[in-house]
């Protein structure tokens, strides 16, 4: 499975790009707001084999950014994936919000690309509706996962979305769309070795082996680790002795993504 990376932008070459990894998650905000984000972004979607998922920016501002603004960064990058607007935990809005950006879609002729929905919901049966109603959608491609502590609320983190995954796999509840798992939990390393058994998940995104670096805490293949739930700031400027305990953090995950 592929991994993408999110990082400060003045290593977005080094850790972004990381052994010439060419699979992106791009920040819409980030893109509209930070020349040098942009820039970098626009010169990958130049590369022939780069692969580039364009996100709403719902986990990081705590709502998606308007149709409009979203369609508009989409007619500029030109991504492989759109991620299309949701609200977080919530599945009826969720759907309506999809559905509404849907219709705007289908009638503008900018840009053309997948599109990838985002299950929320508070509870397993909403949640489950939520997955349901996407997989059957024509116009959807992907299946987007964040958080699935509506599935299983009582299970720490680590394990909520490995027994998600196997309860959908065992139930053939995934249909044929490829999956994006949206960031990482507690031991994400784990959940990439397990995530990587799954053909039909396409690749996850992750921050926590930048962040972890840069606070000099090494992530180890056979150790698990808390996660550290915050973002560095997009101008942040790291030591020569965090940017190796990054680039430390980022092969264990990717070798982790490759099942080595």
């Amino acid at each position: 499975m592929r991994l993408a990376i999110i990082a400060p932008n003045a290593y977005l070459q080094d850790f972004s790009a990381f052994h010439n990894n060419s699979y992106h998650l791009v920040l819409a905000h980030r893109f509209n707001s930070e020349p040098e984000y942009r820039s970098f972004y626009i010169e990958q979607r130049k590369k022939t084999h780069s692969f580039i998922i364009l996100d709403n920016g719902a986990c990081e501002l705590g709502e998606s950014i308007n149709n409009g603004t979203l369609l508009e960064t989409a007619s500029v990058l030109r991504p492989d994936v759109l991620v299309l607007p949701d609200v977080l935990h919530q599945s009826q809005a969720t759907i309506a919000r999809t559905e509404k950006f849907i219709e705007s879609y289908k009638h503008q002729n900018k840009i053309k690309c997948k599109l990838m929905a985002v299950v929320q919901g508070k509870t397993r049966k909403e949640w489950l509706s939520t997955l349901s109603s996407f997989t059957s959608n024509p116009y959807i491609d992907m299946i987007g996962i964040s958080s699935t502590n509506a599935v299983y609320p009582k299970t720490k983190n680590y394990y909520t979305r490995i027994k998600t995954l196997r309860y959908l796999h065992q139930r053939q509840l995934i249909g044929k769309k490829k999956i994006h798992m949206l960031g990482l939990d507690d031991s994400g390393h784990f959940e990439l070795r397990h995530f990587s058994k799954y053909s039909f998940i396409e690749g996850a995104d992750s921050s926590a082996p930048v962040v972890h670096g840069a606070k000099g805490i090494k992530i180890y293949k056979n150790k698990r680790y808390e996660k550290i739930r915050t973002y560095l700031p997009s101008d942040a400027i790291l030591t020569k002795e965090q940017v190796l305990a990054v680039k430390a953090n980022l092969q264990v995950f990717f070798d982790m993504a490759s099942h080595e």
